[in-house]
C-alpha cells in the first residue's frame, strides 16, 4: 500500500469516527440527563454483547484495574 493511499484510509476512518461520535452525542443528549457518560458506555455494551460478568464488562469499557 502507497503512503497516499495509507493517508486515504486514515482520513476515511477518522471521518467515520467523527460521524459515530456524533451519533453517540445525539443519542446520550435524548437519554436522561441523570445518565452518566461512563454509564451510557456500559449500557451500550449490555445491548451489544448481552448479559456480561461485571469483570468482563470493566474490561471492555477499560476501567479495570
Amino acid at each position: 500500500m502507497h503512503s497516499t493511499d495509507v493517508d486515504a484510509v486514515t482520513e476515511s476512518l477518522l471521518t467515520a469516527s467523527r460521524a459515530l461520535v456524533a451519533v453517540a452525542a445525539r443519542s446520550l443528549a435524548a437519554v436522561d440527563e441523570s445518565v452518566t457518560l461512563p454509564q451510557y458506555r456500559v449500557l451500550v455494551v449490555l445491548a451489544a454483547r448481552g448479559p456480561q460478568l461485571m469483570g468482563h464488562l470493566a474490561e471492555a469499557v477499560d476501567v479495570h484495574q
